[in-house]
């Protein structure tokens, strides 16, 4: 699902099977956490938001990116929150609903703070580079 999620298979005409994979994970509990050995990849509920932006499930991307967001936080990962936030704001920015480009700009803000201060170059660039089509 991590792999899927990351790597934009939801995406450029795989809906459908996307769908298949995806169907049976979409109650997946938000708590868990990706892990390859040792290795964390962070929360479940991100590579969910990610999935879901990528079908166009906004809602159910909202809720999981707020869950992320709330987890990573909770596990004192500042750099998995960070990168969830940049995808949060990108999922806002293609739903263009009401007041999703400020909560964007929000979001990438805070995603560049955190770039910045954690040296997570490619974290800040992803994040400037999409505020830049918010002005």
């Amino acid at each position: 699902m991590a792999l899927w999620g990351g790597s934009g298979h939801c995406r450029a005409g795989r809906e459908a099977e996307a769908q298949t994979v995806f169907k049976p994970l979409a109650t997946t509990n938000f708590s868990n956490v990706v892990t390859a050995g040792a290795m964390p990849w962070g929360s479940v509920a991100h590579y969910l938001g990610v999935l879901n932006a990528g079908l166009g499930r906004f809602e159910e991307a909202e809720a999981a990116f707020a869950a992320t967001a709330d987890q990573h936080h909770r596990m004192g990962a500042p750099a998995f929150l960070a990168q969830s936030r940049v995808q949060w704001a990108e999922m806002l920015l293609h739903r263009k609903g009401a007041g999703d480009s400020s909560r964007a700009q929000i979001l990438l803000t805070q995603a560049i703070a955190a770039g910045k201060e954690l040296s997570l170059s490619d974290v800040e660039h992803r994040a400037q580079a999409l505020l830049e089509t918010i002005h």
